[in-house]
This record gives C-alpha cells, structure tokens and sequence, in this order.
C-alpha cells in the first residue's frame, strides 16, 4: 500500500525516469544493432548477389568447351561474357561486354538496379552501366556514350589504332547498377558497360572480340575455388589470353569503408551507454534518495529495513519494465535509420528490422542494471544506524567572510556544500555531469577539428606539391625513363619547384608493394616523412607504415626490394606518406617505398624501358598568385599530350591536376556524423544530470531559502541565488572539463592517424572552444531558471511551516 501510494504521489517524475531508461536505451540498442547490420551487409550483398568468387580469361573457346568445363568442374554458377575491343572516348579504361550465354547479370552478379532500368535484350543501343562509372562521368540515364572500336582485321595486324573508319556505335545509357565493385576504392579503377545480346550479334565480325571471360560464384571455400582454378588451367592453359583473376578483393574492397563506419557505430554505442548510465544512475539514486527523512518514521512504525526497502521494489520494476519496452520499441523504430554511408548502399533490405539477440540482451542489460542502481541506492538511503561524518566547514567559512555579494555567496555556497542527513544535496554527480558533459564536447570538437584539418590539408595525407602532370604512353616519344625529363613544365614560370616521380610495382621482403623515386628538378619537392627521414643514398629507403609493419622492420634496419632485378638491400631511415596520384590508384597511404632516383635504378634493368611498368609524373609548386585551373590549361598544350588531347580526354584529366584526397581520409569523412551526433547526446545527458540535480537542491533546500527570503531576499534576488550556484557548477565542469577534454580529444586523433600511418597532430580549435565557455554558462542557467522561479514563488511561511 505505501509503496503504490508513493507511485501516485511521484508519477510525473517516474513518468520521467522511465522515458530517460527508454531514451537512452534505445539509442544504445540501435546503434549496437545498426553496427552488426553494417558489418554485415557487404556479405549480404554478395550473397544476393551471387558475386563470383573467381574469374578465368580463356581466350574464345567454343560453346561444347564452356559446357565442358562447366561438368567437370561441377559448378553451375558460371556468369560468361564476352570482352569487345571498344572504349568509351571519355573513360578509355572501361571495359565493354555482353553476357555470351545470358548468365552474366543473371544468374551470377546480378545487378541492383538503382536509376532506371535493365537494358532490353533485343535492343542494339541500350547499355546499363555501373554506379561507380556514372559518378566519374556524370553520366546519367539517357546520356549517349561515344565509342570507338577494334576490327579483328586491324588487330590480327598488329594495330591497335582505332580508325575513323571503324564501327561507331553509340549506346544509350537506360539504367545505372550497383555491384559490389562499386563500393570498392578499385571502383575508380575502372568499370564494365553492360551491353545487349542484340548488340553481340549485330556487331559480331566487326568489332573484335579480345577474349571470353568466366565469372564463377564457386560454392565451398579456399579448396574449392582451387580445385576449379586447376580446372581451368588444365582447359584453357594453353591459350595465350588465359588469365586466372582474384575478384573478392573488388567485390570485398568495401569493407575496408564500412568497418570504419561499424567502428565509429560501436564507439558511439559505448559512450552512449556510460554516458547514459551515469545519467541514469544519478537519477535514479536521488528520485530514492528523497525518501530518506522518512526512513526514521517508518522504523518507529515497525518497519524492518528489508520492509522499508521493499518499498522501492514497484518503483524497480516500473523503472526497469517501462524503460526497456521504450528501448526496445525504440531501437526498433530506429532501424531503418541504419545502416549508415557505404554500408547502406551495400544493404539489399534496408528498412524496419528487429535484431533480436541485441534486443533481448540489451533489455537484460537495462533491467539488470536498473535494478541493481535501485537496489544500491535502496541500501543506502535505509540504512539509518551509519556514523555520518560532519563535513568540512571551510569552504562555507572562506565564503562568509569573502564579503561578496549576499546572492554570489550564498549561490556558491549551495554549489559547493552539499548540507547533512535530509537536506543533503547530491553536488559530487552534479558536478561529474558537469565535467563529463564538457569533457565529453571538447574531445568531440577536437577530434572533428583534427578530421577537417586532415581533409583540408593535401600536405598531411602526402601531397608536399600544388599540381602533377603525367608522361602519357607515346611510342614515337620513345622508351620510357625515370630521368628529370619535365615535359617542357620547367618552361612555365608559373611553376616553381619542380620533381619528377616513378613508381612501379615492386616487392619489399617479399611483401607486394609499390616503389617510388624522387628526382630533383629544381628548387626542393620532397615526400612526406611523419619519422626519420628522407633517403638521400642509393642505398636508402623510407617505408610506409603499413609496409614497415608487413615486413616486422623498424628505421635503420635492413630490407631487401625486388623489381625487375635481382634483390638489392637498402636501410630504413624513415616511414613515409604516399599520395593517391590518380582514380586507378588504391594504394593506401601508408603502403609502399620511397627510394633515390639512383636507387630506384638499383632495382630496374639497364636501358629497360618502362613505359610498360612504371607510371611517372612531374609534380610541381605553383608561383604566387598561380591559379591552379589556369596552370592546368597550360600544361595541357604540352607537347606530351598532342596525340591523346581529343581523342582520350580522360585521360588527360587523369594526368594533370590537383589533389586527390586518398580513400582513407573520405572513410572518415563518411563518419563525420559521429562527431556531432555524440556531442549532442552528451550534452543531452549532462543536461539532464544537472538539471535534475538543481531540482533536488532547490527542493530540499526550500527551508535555506525561505530564511534567506524571511531576512529580506527579494524574489529576484533568490533567482539569483540559485543561477549563482548554477553558474558555480558550470564554472567547475568548464576549468575541469575543458582540459581533460582537449586531452581526450588529442589521444583519440592520435590513435587514429596512427592507425592510418599520417602521423599527424591534433588540432585544438581555439574559437570553438571559446564559444564552449558562454554556451555552458548560458545553458546552465537556463536549465536552472525553472527551479529558481518556482522557488521563488514559493511562500515563506508555508516553506518554514513545512519544514
């Protein structure tokens, strides 16, 4: 009975309590839920799929040969296309082809449609193309794709040479498909026009077929995939265009994007849960803590302690039952909401769901720990028999004799002395929610300050130059070598300093890689070092980190680098960042070796011409007052660039340009969510911990402030009062909160660009920090303006009469 008629008396403030539980959980379920779908969902979205698991070029066999392989392989799930020799004018790396047997699309890698729709079989001119190739060409439905073409008869030549006398079809673009390749950072790398059987057989004969090739979905593991491979090899081994190709690591290489959105998920769902648990906790202590001056009443009734404790068990179980239905049915109602970014676009069933193991875990979470705050604070508030220490009056005596203002002092009085027995008021949580609120927001500032000083800032993420220009493949131009050869960019006076670059494929400790060498042109363009330093012999090297790592080395130890020579030793003297170059590059940024120009021939045969093998640019900083775009027109009409300039337009825009932001850096940015969305929350919670405790102080204290108003306090001057003591509170979480948050902060940017390898610092955003300051002050004080004004309203008499 007394613990129902205590429900009724206080249902407002459990009606709160309870939304706070539900709140907070659901939050918390969501973002644990929306995680695991998130890690999941590129898995997902190969299995709908079907994505092949492994590609075979075989050449052109014959229709009983691919029926033959198909049996003694015993794979079913066999997708067969058929490679044109025709290129788009504005991308030349995209490869044309049609399903030879109407698998391919079908019944292996079966397109999502996301704009549009799938092209008519029997129609010549309709193609669907691929996400990842319309955002590089801003091609959309209905756009026409130019292309030029290959004869067999040119090619059985040996000229690879489209002529104007060639077929030019044009195809018209009716739908854009998303693959799992197209979340990939290799999207860039290129892409596959979907074309018609109507246009295979109206162009068969005429435009060149380069090879078949075989998408296989091999069901089974690592044994299986092998045993095929053998298959293949023993089938069509012999052909010259045989080929065997790995494409998981396309169709995986979006994970790398959506863990780090599955991360920030998890961080987030962590902190929102020990955030939220301190603010539940202090919530709910103080709601039981207020029935501690009828503790004495009750015993002298003849209440046992485990009586008067079982007083709280209703308000256990409301708390705890009502709270996880709010969160369950929330969590629920927030499904669709996740996942997030490139792990959304690879989910093939976005919308409501239920994870139920989350779910029923999480409410065993919440019940558990609800009750056990309402047990320990049940415990505490019966237990009459305790030796209460007197506190310490110092700080209530420095103030009296302060000789501030009668509202200052007494305002910073309360803030700061917490009172005895009935009128104690819970300041220690008030003010770790003031702290933890603050802290919570600076490191949050911190962290996405560091972020955009990241994305802004090319130098960090290895590009030490302004704009690059690339030796286009020209055979009458002659081999290619990696010399100081500038293109005739030394001649622009816009340019200043100016360095030529290689890079090949190459190995280091038998560890795949990507060597690069620097040349001096004039003035000093060097790669970035993030520790040691450059190399400067032939016989030094400097490593990414994630390069360094693979091969167990550290700086000034020894590493062996293959290329096309025999293995040459070099010594580590630094760990360097890489810059992405161009769309096809998906090297990270803390994968490869930078060596000298003398040592990168170390590794490279006499007069070899590398044109085949290695990529090289000239890089260089601009002039003051240079405009970039204006440098990249005039680089443009370079020599170099005569024979490709109307033809390969692409390519000349892949060639000359600015920076280019590596993979890396745009999976944070897709992240970037994070940062504001847990500030929001921990200001949220720190709110509520603080208001609720200006609430319980104003309430217990009526007997305080009804003498300060018997004594003359006015109503505003009691106001006052109580935003002093707000003010107070505010003031001790900002000189606590802020530094420990700046703190926070520069670890946890420091732990991610260690992870990524940039060694870079944190960046502390002075303004934004400053404007913390009033907004704290000013948040405060109106969250205290409600409790001050009804204590302020509250009559003086009654008050006394009360007590």
């Amino acid at each position: 009975m007394l613990a129902a008629k205590d429900l009724r008396r206080h249902w407002p403030a459990m009606l709160a309590i309870v939304l706070l539980v539900g709140f907070v959980g659901a939050i918390v379920l969501a973002s644990v839920a929306g995680a695991r779908r998130s890690d999941s969902s590129l898995r997902r979205f190969n299995q709908a799929s079907r994505s092949a698991n492994l590609e075979l070029d075989v050449g052109t066999p014959s229709a009983q040969q691919l029926r033959a392989f198909e049996r003694q392989a015993g794979v079913d799930k066999v997708g067969v296309i058929r490679v044109f020799g025709m290129t788009s004018v504005k991308r030349p790396d995209v490869s044309f082809a049609t399903a030879a047997d109407g698998s391919w699309g079908n019944v292996v890698e079966r397109r999502r449609v996301i704009k549009g729709r799938l092209a008519n079989p029997d129609a010549v001119d309709e193609a669907t193309i691929g996400e990842s190739f319309a955002q590089q060409t801003g091609f959309h439905v209905g756009s026409l794709i130019d292309i030029v073409t290959l004869t067999p008869q040119q090619v059985a030549k040996g000229d690879f040479d489209p002529k104007p006398t060639n077929p030019h079809p044009q195809l018209r673009v009716v739908g854009i498909v998303r693959l799992p390749a197209d979340l990939s950072d290799l999207a860039a790398a290129g892409s596959v026009v979907a074309l018609t059987p109507a246009f295979s057989h109206a162009y068969d004969g005429k435009i060149v077929t380069f090879t078949l090739v075989l998408r296989i979905a091999v069901p089974g593991g690592p044994a299986d995939i092998a045993r095929v491979r053998a298959v293949g090899e023993r089938m069509f081994g012999k052909d010259e265009a045989f080929q065997v190709v790995d494409p998981t690591r396309n169709n995986n290489g979006g994970q790398s994007a959506i863990d780090v959105l599955t991360t920030a998920l998890r961080i987030f769902a962590a902190v929102a849960a020990v955030a939220g648990a301190f603010a539940i906790g202090m919530v709910v202590s103080r709601d039981i803590a207020r029935t501690r001056v009828q503790q004495a009443t009750l015993q002298t009734l003849g209440m046992t302690r485990m009586d008067r404790a079982a007083v709280n068990a209703p308000r256990a179980a409301v708390v705890a039952g009502g709270g996880v239905l709010i969160a369950v049915l929330g969590a629920i109602a927030l499904s669709p909401l996740f996942p997030l970014g490139v792990a959304r676009r690879a989910d093939p069933d976005v919308g409501l769901h239920a994870d139920w193991l989350v779910l029923a875990l999480g409410a065993l979470a919440v019940a558990s720990f609800v009750t056990a705050v309402v047990v320990v604070a049940t415990l505490r508030t019966t237990r009459l028999d305790r030796d209460l220490k007197v506190r310490s009056r110092s700080v209530t005596e420095a103030i009296a004799v302060s000789h501030l203002r009668p509202t200052v002092a007494n305002g910073v009085r309360m803030a700061l002395d917490p009172g005895r027995d009935d009128r104690a008021v819970p300041l220690r949580s008030a003010f770790a929610g003031a702290v933890f609120g603050v802290l919570g927001v600076t490191a949050v500032l911190v962290y996405a300050a560091s972020l955009t000083h990241l994305a802004d800032t090319p130098r960090l993420y290895g590009w030490t130059w302004d704009v690059k220009t690339r030796d286009v493949a020209d055979p009458q131009r002659g081999p290619t070598r990696c010399n100081a050869d500038t293109f005739g960019a030394e001649k622009l006076p816009e340019l200043t300093d100016l360095a030529a670059i290689c890079y090949s494929s190459g190995e280091v400790d038998g560890r795949d890689t990507v060597v690069w060498s620097f040349t001096p042109v004039r003035g000093d363009i060097r790669s970035r070092i993030v520790a040691g330093r450059a190399p400067a012999g032939d016989d030094e090297v400097a490593l990414g980190r994630d390069t360094m790592r693979g091969a167990h080395k550290h700086i000034g130890e020894i590493v062996r680098i293959t290329d096309s020579k025999a293995p040459v030793d070099y010594r580590i003297v630094g760990q360097v960042v890489l810059p992405k170059m161009s769309y096809q590059d998906v090297q990270p940024m803390a994968e490869g070796a930078v060596v000298t120009n003398a040592g990168f021939a170390r590794v490279h045969k006499d007069d070899e011409d590398l044109s085949g093998v290695t990529t090289r640019f000239v890089v260089a900083r601009l002039a003051a007052g240079a405009k970039e775009a204006a440098v990249e027109q005039r680089l443009i009409q370079l020599p170099v660039y005569d024979g490709v300039r109307e033809t390969q337009p692409a390519e000349i825009s892949n060639a000359i340009g600015g920076p280019t932001r590596p993979p890396e850096v745009e999976r944070l940015q897709h992240a970037s969510w994070f940062a504001p969305a847990l500030a929001i929350l921990l200001s949220v919670l720190a709110v509520i911990t603080v208001a609720h405790a200006l609430i319980t102080a104003a309430r217990r204290r009526r007997h305080e402030l009804a003498i300060l108003q018997a004594i003359g306090f006015n109503r505003r001057q009691v106001r006052a009062t109580l935003a002093w003591e707000a003010t107070t509170l505010a003031v001790v979480g900002l000189v606590v909160g802020l530094p420990a948050g700046v703190i926070l902060g520069r670890l946890a940017w420091s732990a991610v660009s260690h992870n990524l390898g940039i060694g870079t610092d944190a960046v502390v955003p002075m303004l934004a920090l400053g404007l913390v300051v009033p907004l704290a002050l000013l948040l405060v004080n109106l969250v205290a303006y409600v409790p001050a004004r009804a204590a302020a309203k509250t009559r003086t008499v009654a008050a006394l009469a009360a007590e």
